[in-house]
């Protein structure tokens, strides 16, 4: 799963011209000796994968290291200002320095970029053990968001995680019941499966702000591990 690689504030020149690298993180780049540059792979929240250059400087003792060409047009295509904060992460099963270093700039939002095509959160909740095994219950003010068609109990709804991966969940209600108690059911339990989630772990999922009529509804899900360590709860990078 994704590590948290570096986090930082946004500087005009960062987003202008080339965002510094903080000196600790330059390892995971692994430039090679005698080299200045390395083109990597990143992919957005949105799984749309780019190329970025991180570079050095050549005659100074120190590297300076930045992301320069294809950080400025992601930069710019987000519309991003000073100010902002841009997290990446690298992947944990990256063998190699020929490997492609896999980095995830994290969902970038303030005020400024609110025209942009972002997620908007529908809602966050810790999981129970029938959360996990057999439905994940959806608060009942998040129903309208799936959109199920009047006179009817169920919806396929597209989920995309985090690594760009497309899933199919179902969403149903209760057929007679007064209060249709919305679940996550088919597609959902697979997926808990596979990432090994357990009880008190935590999910988000988020609806595309630019979805117009109920064919195109498509979702993104985000899932965390919840850890302690010397007594304090610690959250994992999405799963």
């Amino acid at each position: 799963m994704p590590k948290k690689l570096f986090e930082k504030k946004l500087s005009k020149t960062d987003i202008e011209y080339r965002m510094s690298v903080p000196m600790k993180s330059l390892g995971a780049f692994r430039i090679r000796k005698g080299e200045h540059f390395k083109e990597i792979g990143v992919t957005d929240i949105h799984g749309r994968r780019k190329r970025f250059r991180c570079s050095t400087r050549r005659a100074d003792p120190y590297p300076k290291t930045v992301l320069s060409t294809g950080w400025t047009a992601f930069a710019k295509e987000r519309g991003l200002q000073g100010g902002d904060e841009a997290t990446l992460f690298v992947m944990d099963d990256i063998k190699g320095a020929e490997d492609q270093l896999k980095l995830f700039p994290s969902q970038i939002l303030s005020e400024s970029v609110s025209s942009v095509n972002m997620p908007k959160m529908l809602f966050t909740k810790e999981l129970s053990k029938t959360d996990i095994e057999y439905r994940m219950s959806v608060p009942m003010k998040s129903l309208d968001a799936f959109q199920i068609g009047e006179g009817e109990h169920s919806k396929e709804i597209g989920v995309t995680d985090i690594h760009g991966e497309r899933k199919m969940f179902r969403c149903s209600t209760r057929r007679t019941d007064p209060y249709p108690k919305p679940v996550l059911s088919t597609g959902w339990t697979a997926f808990a499966k596979e990432r090994g989630l357990q009880e008190g772990d935590e999910v988000t999922l988020f609806v595309m702000d630019d979805i117009k009529g109920a064919e195109d509804l498509e979702l993104q899900i985000q899932a965390r591990r919840k850890i302690k360590l010397f007594g304090k709860v610690i959250w994992t990078a999405p799963l």
